[in-house]
């Protein structure tokens, strides 16, 4: 019942803000009702359907709101604006992330608009101010105290990570040359903040060549986590996936390692593997997974840990103990796409994949992004251009990219035929102009040789004719004179 979730969660609020102002304790405690009201709304008015799967909503959503609100640091949370401010923002993470269409999405954004004016008198300028460009984000990686707070200077927030690409290139055997524009910055803010919390998964949804795998290795590194992936070769199998899986989970347990395992449908060889990482998901554990030598190591790892915590050393205690620390360290990143039957039947068969992690969606690139990329990209190549005709290149390659992607989606609306125009795409139009523009500066070079060498040829001809004119010239009176 609504009074049982009330008392659970105004419990939980309370002995988290003790530490905080009075005013600001009784701001988190006013936000219960409010979200059980979000809550409410969304179930009825957004239900599940065959093209949204993945509209489930539970207790568990509730509490990940609370959980990103117990996120917050008494000494930089001074004001009940900043609670309610944090309270919208992760509101917008745990349900409008999850959301499909920009309909979906602007609906529950302004039923929250209206919420937040009715109860607590405040306008969407407190939330979405000028300066933010209708932007609400929260990171910790900012400040030294790594403090959850607002981040009201976007400038800053893209230097800031920048800066931790630049590090992570420094430091890593294949750099990634990324293009880090605000829609990339929010992605990895919104991992990040997925990955600092105790058994926080992620399941990142788009297309190919969204930069979801690229941002998640960034957000590992951000937050210090070891990040690792299996390689699918050839004749990758089952007991190459298990050995893999099993190496992971032992390092979280045994040697109590945070970890963050990235998965992509693309190495999926067996559908085995998906309910292996359901089981993970949901319980930190895969049956049938260790063997005898397996066990001594964890009871060796985990028997102090039941000692410390009074409990009876059993081997049932010994392996929750284990359990525990996997669940606490182990952050799994799965990077799927929605555009297949496959997700739709994956989502079916294993709820985990929804229940136990936070969704993230890669919608479609800015027009500020998609510049930004093809400028980064014909600096790399060296194309020298003047400036009113690069310009005008950049706009043409955004303006390209984005009338495909209308008229694809006029193509499936008519036609019933579905086009996808994805990131990738992008990128090969810009290698196909670089590549086109070399060949034809190539072209235009030997044609330039080829002339100058028929220049130079005329001018050792005329050269050499007047040359021979001179050497008559002298040698006419001797002519002459045989004559």
């Amino acid at each position: 019942t609504d009074e049982s979730i009330t008392l659970i969660f105004d419990t939980i609020v309370k002995n988290f803000y003790a530490p905080f102002a009075l005013p600001l304790q009784l701001r988190a405690s006013e936000l219960i009702p409010p979200t059980l009201s979000v809550f409410t709304w969304v179930r009825a008015e957004l239900p599940p359907t065959p093209a949204k799967l993945h509209y489930t909503f539970n207790l568990r959503d509730i509490w990940k709101v609370f959980q990103g609100l117990c996120s917050l640091s008494s000494t930089s949370t001074t004001e009940p604006d900043q609670i309610l401010k944090c309270w919208f923002h992760e509101s917008l993470r745990v349900f409008s992330d999850r959301f499909v269409t920009a309909s979906d999405r602007t609906g529950f954004r302004n039923y929250l608009l209206q919420l937040c004016l009715d109860r607590f008198g405040e306008e969407e300028k407190v939330f979405f101010p000028p300066e933010t460009k209708g932007r609400l984000i929260f990171a910790d990686f900012l400040s030294s105290e790594l403090a959850y707070m607002e981040v009201d200077d976007l400038d800053r927030l893209v230097e800031v990570i920048d800066s931790h690409l630049i590090d992570y290139n420094e430091n890593v055997l294949h750099p990634m040359n990324l293009v880090m524009f605000l829609d990339a910055c929010e992605h990895v803010c919104r991992i990040c903040r997925v990955l600092r919390q105790p058994s926080g998964n992620c399941l990142l949804l788009g297309v190919g060549g969204s930069g979801r795998q690229s941002l998640s290795r960034l957000s590992a590194y951000i937050v210090e986590t070891e990040c690792t992936q299996i390689e699918v070769v050839k004749g990758y199998a089952l007991p190459e996936w298990q050995q893999d899986v099993k190496k992971c989970l032992m390092k979280c347990g045994v040697d109590d390692v945070e970890v963050t395992f990235i998965f992509c449908d693309t190495q999926i060889v067996q559908e085995q593997m998906v309910e292996d990482v359901n089981n993970m998901l949901n319980s930190g554990d895969v049956p049938n997974l260790y063997k005898q030598d397996d066990m001594e190591a964890i009871a060796a790892a985990c028997t102090t840990v039941c000692a410390k915590k009074d409990v009876q050393v059993t081997k049932t205690n010994v392996f929750n103990a284990y359990l525990g620390r996997v669940k606490r360290n182990l952050h799994v990143v799965l990077a799927f796409s929605p555009i297949s039957q496959d997700f739709r039947t994956r989502l079916r068969m294993f709820p985990s994949l929804v229940n136990c992690c936070t969704i993230d969606w890669f919608s479609e690139w800015p027009e500020d992004a998609l510049i930004s990329v093809a400028e980064q990209e014909m600096a790399s190549a060296g194309v020298g251009l003047d400036k009113e005709i690069h310009d005008s290149l950049l706009s043409m390659f955004s303006l390209i990219h984005q009338s495909m992607d209308v008229m694809s989606q006029r193509l499936a609306k008519v036609h019933r035929r579905f086009n996808y125009v994805t990131p990738t795409t992008f990128l090969e139009e810009l290698n196909a102009f670089q590549s086109i523009l070399s060949r034809k500066k190539t072209g235009l070079v030997s044609i330039q040789q080829r002339f100058q060498n028929g220049l130079n040829r005329l001018d050792d001809a005329a050269m050499q004719a007047d040359r021979m004119r001179y050497m008559l010239a002298e040698m006419q009176p001797k002519l002459e004179q045989t004559q």
